[in-house]
């Protein structure tokens, strides 16, 4: 692809010039944010350095140093790509386009522990040019949520890292996105997996409040936002592997070696998740400051912001962990014991009825949906009574998935609207099947972003309407019932 300069635009920081590549125009690599190195390290972003010449974006930025999913991963996994110094955004736009576009802010997951924007192409989201794409790096891992706050009782950290920077870069495509293109007052945040807790998180955050006016989330963990207590109890676990207690001089966190800190937070991952299985130990803490109360408390109470939301899941949530990512979700007897420790004494047995069948109790789906699937239906079932709402699922997954026995598992429709697989689908066969499914996904995301989804009928208790993608969109009342309502009790780890 020919690659030639493209315009150069101002923003808050400075001037930057992007390049046009094909049909698109990209800005990478624009720092939002100073770098969050030494003493900044575990504190919340900082104001933006300017600079005085012309800044080349032409390139993506390092991404957030990475704490590796799987125990087959390398041991530093991390390649030249990544940094501290990763605080920066992207844009993406059609060289012939509008003014004053819908904006569709993409948030990547991960698990709270790897993920940087290089990996989603904003070209992807752009389509047609209906909107204006942005992406963005964010702290993950220990450096975006170790709550040293919590521990240290004085004011040198701060809590919620990775938060205060997606907020610091919403803050900044509402201050600089119209010289893009973009509409700064119509911008829709859109997450999978821990990219939507990122968005159902947001949407609890009181600070957040018109940085964003429509919401989507994809297989968001809505409850993996826990107590400072819980939190609290990990942190000191962590530190204790770098020799720290919680009376210590904390400020050595910030001269250590990332690698150091790394090792530590691998080491620290597998025992939690060997502890509390289907847990992200690495997360959002409610911390009475930034995050008040627990997202799914400020749904239910109509504290969340009251903008539209498109929610929804895939079908086979739980197969990717069940066959590759191991150890990551509740699947053992104990594990899931475990899970409903905090539930009513019937939730388990309820839960158990609804998921057996010829008198085998299917766990793996059981982790899944803890996680996933029944969080979301909450979310839903609860914002429905403040703003509109829509729901959707994912049936049909990219034909390589299928091959190997995934099925429409986690991460599919991600998969589908970035063209991840687009090259073996072709080599498979499967290229058409799959271009549809991503076609309806990317174009009812944009018909949502632009406001235009009054054909979409809104999920309401009395039908619980949903949107169940295959080859094409059709709607249905109230899937999976019965597993529904044998959730209802259920409270997680909080």
């Amino acid at each position: 692809m020919t690659r030639e300069p493209g315009a150069t635009v101002r923003t808050t920081g400075g001037r930057v010039q992007g390049v046009i590549e094909g049909e698109f125009e990209h800005w990478r690599g624009i720092p939002y944010a100073s770098p969050p190195v030494g003493p900044r390290r575990f504190r919340g972003p900082g104001a933006v350095e300017p600079w005085k010449d012309v800044k080349s974006a032409v390139d993506f930025g390092p991404g957030p140093w990475q704490t590796p999913l799987s125990r087959s991963a390398r041991r530093f996994p991390q390649g030249p790509g990544v940094s501290e110094d990763c605080l920066t955004v992207n844009v993406s736009r059609r060289v012939s386009h509008d003014q004053g576009l819908p904006v569709i802010v993409f948030i990547y997951g991960g698990g709270n522990r790897t993920g940087k924007s290089s990996q989603y192409p904003g070209e992807r989201l752009v389509g047609n040019g209906e909107v204006v794409a942005v992406t963005f790096n964010f702290r993950v891992g220990v450096m975006g949520f170790l709550d040293v706050a919590g521990v240290s009782g004085g004011e040198e950290f701060d809590s919620n890292l990775a938060l205060r920077d997606q907020l610091a870069a919403l803050r900044w495509v509402k201050d600089n996105i119209a010289e893009f293109g973009g509409n700064p007052d119509n911008v829709t945040i859109y997450g999978q997996s821990a990219g939507a807790l990122a968005v159902t998180t947001l949407l609890a955050t009181p600070s957040a409040e018109g940085l964003f006016a429509r919401a989507v989330s994809a297989s968001s963990p809505a409850f993996h936002v826990y107590s400072r207590d819980r939190v609290r109890g990990w942190t000191e676990d962590y530190l204790a592997l770098l020799g720290l207690t919680p009376h210590s001089d904390l400020s050595e966190l910030t001269r250590l070696p990332a690698e150091t800190l790394i090792t530590a937070a691998m080491t620290f991952d597998r025992r939690t998740r060997k502890d509390t299985a289907g847990t992200i130990s690495m997360s959002y803490v409610v911390d009475g400051d930034l995050l008040p109360e627990t997202p799914i408390s400020a749904f239910r109470g109509g504290r969340a912001h009251r903008v539209p939301l498109m929610i929804g899941t895939c079908r086979d949530e739980h197969k990717m962990f069940t066959k590759l990512i191991k150890g990551e979700l509740a699947n053992s007897p104990a594990e899931i014991e475990k899970l409903f420790a905090g539930s009513p004494s019937e939730a388990l047995e309820r839960v158990r009825t609804a998921y057996s069948t010829n008198g085998r109790f299917d766990r793996g789906r059981v982790g899944g949906d803890a996680a996933f699937w029944y969080p979301s239906v909450a979310v839903a079932e609860a914002h429905s009574q403040f703003a509109p709402t829509r729901m959707f699922r994912v049936d049909q997954g990219p034909r390589v998935l299928t091959m190997l026995g995934l099925g429409a598992t986690h991460g599919s429709d991600i998969v589908l609207v970035f063209g991840q697989t687009d090259g073996i689908d072709k080599l498979l066969g499967a290229a058409r099947t799959d271009k549809v499914i991503a076609e309806n996904l990317r174009a009812d995301l944009v018909t949502f972003a632009r406001g235009e989804d009054e054909t979409w009928p809104l999920y309401e208790v009395s039908e619980r309407l949903t949107g169940v993608y295959t080859k094409e969109r059709a709607m249905v009342s109230d899937p999976e019932s019965d597993r529904r309502v044998a959730w209802s009790g259920f409270v997680g780890y909080v």
